[in-house]
């Protein structure tokens, strides 16, 4: 006789995010939440290294919510400035790389996001980690943002 027994459930996001990430914090703050369609929403990510050891490539995953047009002449300032080595873009996400990420001084990075359609969503949660050892990944939780 063969049987076979499957099961589902849920677990709240906030269960599953760890108390303490890996050695670099990530902060992503939204100017605001609330927007209407051609407003711009102005994102600042702060990365603080907190590990002597390791100062190395690090890669940021940052969510990006849909419906937003990125202004890439920001990151690609920050690029001429020396803040990032480089980035990419999707729909769904940037990628940021840092190469050296100096310890315990914060880099900070600024971009824009403009709305084109009326939206309810949900931002993805951001991550940080050193770009060979994605076991020390730390990431944000997400977030609600509406465009009328």
């Amino acid at each position: 006789l063969m049987y076979q027994v499957t099961t589902t459930h849920y677990l709240p996001y906030e269960g599953l995010a760890p108390a303490d990430g890996g050695p670099i914090d990530i902060d992503v703050h939204y100017d605001r939440t609330q927007l209407a369609v051609d407003d711009t929403v102005t994102v600042t990510v702060t990365i603080t290294n907190r590990d002597a050891n390791l100062t190395s490539m690090v890669l940021v995953d940052l969510g990006r919510p849909p419906a937003f047009l990125l202004h890439s002449e920001d990151l690609a300032a920050a690029r001429e400035a020396g803040t990032i080595a480089e980035y990419e873009s999707t729909d769904r996400q940037i990628l940021l790389y840092l190469d050296p990420l100096p310890v315990d001084t914060p880099v900070v990075v600024t971009y824009r996001l403009t709305a084109e359609y009326p939206i309810r969503a949900t931002v993805p949660s951001s991550s940080v980690a050193p770009y060979y050892e994605a076991e020390e990944r730390n990431e944000t939780e997400e977030f609600s943002i509406e465009v009328e």
